[in-house]
């Protein structure tokens, strides 16, 4: 045991080791963050498609209400048609 601690000693004085050491050590710390940059930057992304699924699905069921009320009120399907960008087909679905 008392020769292994004497050659751990000796390598750790050794410059070209310790670089390269060194220098190993620094390229799995760059690997490590680069990775995390891109977790961060999947996160980032899922959130951003998130919220736009968000708004589109928040978007069409206040289309579909306001169809929904248009209808109540019984104004002329071809007049929401127009208005909604929805189609006759559509609007009848929705009563």
């Amino acid at each position: 045991m008392e020769e292994i601690y004497e050659k751990a000693k000796e390598f750790s004085k050794d410059k070209q080791i310790v670089g390269a050491y060194n220098l190993e050590e620094h390229r799995r710390k760059v690997m490590l963050s680069e990775i995390e940059a891109g977790k961060l930057e999947g996160i980032k992304e899922g959130r951003l498609e998130g919220m736009k699924k968000g708004i589109e699905q928040g978007i069409k069921e206040g289309i579909k209400s306001t169809v929904k009320n248009l209808l109540k009120k019984n104004i002329d399907i071809n007049i929401i048609s127009e208005a909604t960008g929805l189609s006759v087909n559509e609007i009848n679905g929705l009563r």
